[in-house]
């Protein structure tokens, strides 16, 4: 009983894990380098301040 419980979970816990891969590969988004350069040279103190969430969104 306890075996299969074990065999159950794992299995599951596998399937999971593929799923979650073949997602993470499928729906992957390529980031535009650009908002990292720019975002670099926000202070990233002050969070909301200027009206934006944060610094990314601010430099999006």
């Amino acid at each position: 009983m306890v075996t299969s419980s074990i065999l159950v979970l794992f299995l599951l816990g596998l399937t999971a894990a593929a799923v979650l891969a073949a997602a993470s590969k499928v729906l992957h988004v390529e980031e535009d380098p650009r908002i990292a350069e720019v975002e670099g040279c926000f202070p990233g103190a002050n969070c909301g301040g200027c009206g934006y969430p944060g610094c990314g969104a601010a430099a999006g």
